[in-house]
């Protein structure tokens, strides 16, 4: 059957005659039309698909002719067939056959309609039913059972549907129709879903999986792998339901069949929206508008477009969602999509209520709500139930927020849509905190924050677990600032415990889960087909990054773009190759690494000499949780907006006494800016004084060089009398310092890394190239750094690589391995946008200037197993990234932790070499010198002497900062 035809066949009959014929329509809705003689016309269209059978009554002699066109548009050529089964003289019970026939199709004219409409088409197929249980038709009766439970489940009559979808299973397995056992199953999997009963709809929808494969329904196996989607994206299982949906995808692909993928996409975007991905669910959503439309679909066109809209509302882009709205609105009228229009109507109010027009939004929402409950959609009833609950709690309304909220709690609960469950807690929390009910508010909180975490262990991947954990952020932040206040009206209490161990709780958990990966070699056991298909990505990667990097020094706008969707569709991949990958080991569904308490880091990591500063910022008070052995004290500080105001008055003080601003003015400017920074962010407390200060940032405060503010109450800089360490998180450290105490030392002691050959116009290559433009500038100064570092090692058990042998070879054949500190002088490239595209440069030509691949990438080095006991990133911004909420910085210095460093020494800034070979001879200097300091104190010694000779600014000595064990 090919696009838009219509194919006819000729049958000549005598009158008294029955034809028994089968079309078989696959998974194509066909629709048959008899035309007898004298031109009266009869349509059979019983079933969307699968066999569908035919009887033909002659009542006169003469030619009939039997039509075949497809339903909807088809985008190519697709297979049928027709049977002819015989040519009989017509008996007694014909009628009834005939009677049931014409009952069944006029059913399905009525199964896209209204409620009563529905009931209508449920009341003819039970007639028929009637019909073919008396004409002894099991196959026909097994099949209109299975229409008759699809009525019901969408008249919400959910145990009459699962009555009669058993009831046709039965039949079906008994005649051995193969097709409508396929159905049965598929739909009752969903019944039994929607009933809770997971594991039984699991194995009901296997089953038919199997059904799907043995008739070669390659279209039923992708229904049901879209139907598994949805219903893992439901319970959180995120990784699983992707998985489903690639695999439907690929079923489709294979066919050529467009049509039937916009779903598919349009429900793979709902899934990226769900793990804040929403860029990339917007291109999963056009492209399933633009195939919905191709096929004439308006009902599914006008619901992706929805989802637009609500990507659009969602980041305040209040005109352009409007105009998808606009779209959406009509094409589901028109297709009498009424959940789509409920949709519509919940996202209008959405949108008048961020603009202020509450009781206009008010209005919608009831509407939508109205629209829900008269097509029995209880998703949508709980949306819009918690939308109203949300906006009466806006307009001062408590008891009515609370009423709808709980209403809406119920139904998401017993749906068992964890997320959606989470969210409408997270918005009883926050009313009745501002109600003044703060144990009822930490109790919902308390809920809200477990099932986040039972969704986060089923995602898999580090990408899709950061980037899930970065959209419930707003969870962690509210409980922080829930028990700060508790705290603060109840002191004494265990509320500051409490709440340190939530913030813990929210703070780098992607980074702890791929320490305890890598503990056990989590992907190294992968097969050798994963394994390469890794490798390969690695290499692509490599490529489309050079290709954006080619195409930025250009001037073609469309070749640039077109070359970044590659590039961020190849990031997609390898996000979920890497997610396949731990999928594939059993080990890493039990690695749950769990963050430490209070107590536990008091005593795991604290000692008299060590205090703990770990960041909380909030929207009207911000928290600074204060550690020592025997105590912790939580103290109150402004609002992220103030915080963040002090940062930027502080960063331009601080430049500005750098650019030749010695006067008395600007260092009194900096001064002023840095004492007002630090009577905001740290503690006046006396256990502060003279100790090791570990550092859990938060937002801006993972930038701010602490070392350049002076103390509490106090004119010296803080480097003066105290260690700065940062940490990703006081639990990470923990972690890694179980894995590091069995480890097995390097026998070397030093690698130096400087002075690449960066291009082929070098004097250093045979034969220099004239006119080459360089991308990236020599450094001469980084090859006297590397010389006076490796004076203080031993020669026999130090490395110095410089010139053509400083190149990315050395770390990818593992030889850096044996070496304790890898100290590593060259560019980096940071893309804060793509942070694992972000790159150190080293040699990228050979001795005859032949381009070879310099750059050595983030999702390389976090696979690198370097376990050195430091590594020093000597360039510019290495401690520069993408700040991902609750995961902090995601850059260069985590891919080292990552890849097995104890601790890494990063710039935050551009800082001139000489200053850095300066700072690095001090600092090298206390690391291999007679004291052998650790390095934060070598750091900490360096910097002060820079501080002290009066020739540095603190901006060329303070940007520089050890992250990780201080030991």
């Amino acid at each position: 059957m090919g696009p838009a035809v219509t194919e006819s066949y000729l049958l000549k009959l005598n009158s008294g005659t029955v034809a028994e014929l089968v079309l078989e329509q696959g998974p194509t809705d066909l629709l048959a039309t008899i035309v007898s003689p004298s031109g009266d016309r009869v349509i059979v269209d019983e079933r969307d698909s699968g066999p569908e059978p035919i009887f033909i009554e002659a009542r006169v002699d003469g030619i009939y002719r039997l039509e075949v066109s497809a339903q909807s548009k088809l985008p190519n050529a697709t297979p049928y067939s027709l049977t002819v089964g015989e040519f009989r003289p017509r008996k007694e019970d014909d009628d009834l056959r005939l009677q049931a026939q014409q009952l069944s199709t006029d059913a399905k004219r009525h199964e896209s309609g209204k409620t009563e409409e529905r009931k209508e088409a449920l009341a003819l197929c039970s007639r028929a039913r009637d019909l073919w249980h008396q004409l002894g038709d099991r196959r026909a009766e097994a099949s209109t059972l299975v229409r008759m439970g699809a009525y019901s489940f969408r008249l919400g009559e959910v145990t009459e549907s699962r009555t009669r979808f058993v009831q046709a299973l039965e039949l079906a397995q008994s005649e051995g129709a193969r097709w409508t056992e396929g159905e049965a199953l598929s739909n009752l999997g969903l019944i039994l879903w929607q009933s809770g009963e997971f594991s039984g709809a699991l194995e009901r929808w296997n089953q038919a999986q199997a059904v799907w494969k043995d008739l070669g329904h390659r279209y039923g196996e992708a229904a049901v792998l879209n139907n598994l989607g949805l219903r893992y994206r439901a319970i959180g299982s995120y990784q699983q339901a992707y998985k489903s949906y690639k695999q439907s995808l690929a079923l489709l692909a294979a066919l050529g069949d467009h049509v039937h993928e916009a779903p598919i996409w349009s429900n793979l975007g709902v899934l990226q929206r769900a793990l804040a991905e929403d860029s990339t669910a917007l291109q999963s959503f056009r492209r399933a508008a633009a195939q919905y439309h191709a096929a004439g679909d308006s009902r599914g066109e006008g619901r992706a477009i929805l989802h637009m809209a609500e990507i659009y509302a969602a980041a305040h882009r209040s005109r352009q969602a409007r105009r998808s709205l606009d779209q959406a609105l009509p094409l589901a009228q028109a297709a009498r999509d009424h959940r789509s229009v409920g949709d519509c109507f919940k996202l209008l109010g959405e949108l008048l209520a961020s603009g202020g027009a509450k009781q206009e939004a008010l209005k919608h929402y009831d509407n939508a709500l109205a629209v829900y409950r008269g097509i029995s959609n209880s998703t949508g009833e709980a949306g819009a139930l918690h939308s109203i609950g949300v906006l009466q709690g806006e307009m001062g309304n408590t008891t009515a927020a609370l009423d709808y909220l709980n209403q809406a709690l119920a139904i998401r609960h017993a749906l068992g849509v964890r997320d959606e469950e989470a969210e409408t807690l997270f918005q009883l929390a926050r009313i009745e905190r501002e109600s003044g009910k703060l144990q009822e508010a930490r109790t919902h909180i308390d809920a809200t924050l477990d099932l986040a975490e039972s969704v986060r262990a089923l995602v898999a991947g580090a990408q899709l677990r950061m980037s899930y954990m970065a959209s419930k952020n707003k969870y962690y932040a509210f409980a922080c600032d829930l028990y700060r206040q508790m705290d603060h009206e109840n002191p004494g209490g265990d509320f500051a415990r409490l709440g340190f161990s939530v913030a813990e709780r929210g703070r780098a958990r992607s980074l702890l889960d791929l320490v305890a990966e890598g503990q056990i070699g989590i992907g190294e056991t992968a097969s050798k087909d994963l394994v390469a298909r890794e490798r390969r990505m690695h290499e692509s990667l490599n490529a489309l990054s050079q290709d954006v990097a080619d195409l930025s020094e250009k001037s073609d706008r469309q070749k640039l773009e077109a070359a970044t969707h590659r590039l961020d569709q190849a990031l997609d991949e390898y996000y979920q190759l890497e997610s396949e990958i731990r999928d594939a080991d059993p080990r890493y569904a039990r690695i749950s690494p769990r963050p430490l308490g209070a107590a536990e880091i008091q005593s795991r990591l604290l000692d008299r000499q060590t205090v703990l500063l770990e960041y909380a910022l909030g929207d009207q008070h911000s928290s600074v949780w204060l550690l020592t052995p025997e105590s912790v004290t939580l103290f109150t500080l402004p609002g992220r907006a103030g915080i963040e105001r002090a940062v930027s008055r502080f960063f331009q003080s601080l430049e500005r006494s750098d650019r030749g601003s010695k006067g008395a003015s600007a260092q009194a400017d900096l001064q002023k800016a840095a004492a007002a920074l630090s009577r905001m962010i740290l503690p006046p407390a006396p256990a502060l004084w003279g100790k090791r200060i570990l550092i859990v940032g938060d937002g801006v405060l993972q930038r701010v060089p602490f070392g350049a503010l002076p103390g509490p109450g106090r004119a010296a800089s803080l480097i003066e009398d105290h260690e700065i360490v940062l940490l990703p998180s006081a639990s990470v450290v923990a972690s890694e310092r179980s894995e590091t105490a069995t480890r097995k030392a390097p026998v070397g002691t030093l690698a130096v890394i400087a002075d690449p050959v960066f291009d082929a116009g070098d004097a250093r290559t045979d034969k220099p190239a004239s006119g080459v433009k360089p991308v990236f500038a020599r450094l001469p100064f980084s090859r006297r750094e590397a010389d006076e570092i490796l004076q203080l090692a031993p020669a026999q058990s130090a490395l110095r690589a410089v010139d053509f042998s400083a190149e990315r070879s050395l770390f990818t054949s593992g030889r850096l391995a044996q070496y304790r500190i890898v100290h590593i002088a060259t560019h980096a490239v940071v893309d804060a946008a793509r942070p694992d595209l972000s790159a150190l440069v080293f040699s990228m030509v050979d001795h005859q200037g032949a381009p070879r691949n310099g750059y050595l990438r983030l999702h390389e080095i976090t696979s690198l197993h370097l376990p050195a006991k430091l590594v020093t990133l000597s360039a510019c911004g290495t401690g520069l990234g993408k700040e991902v909420r609750g995961e902090g910085t995601v850059g260069l210095a985590r891919g080292f932790i990552h890849g097995g460093a104890a601790t890494v020494v990063v710039s935050l800034w551009d800082v001139e070499d000489e200053s850095t070979a300066e700072l690095m001879k001090l600092f090298y200097a206390g690391l291999l010198g007679p004291r052998h300091l650790a390095p934060p104190a070598a750091l900490r010694e360096a910097q002060h002497a820079m501080l002290k000779s009066g020739k540095w600014s603190p901006y060329q000595w303070s940007g520089w900062l050890a992250i990780g064990e201080w030991r």
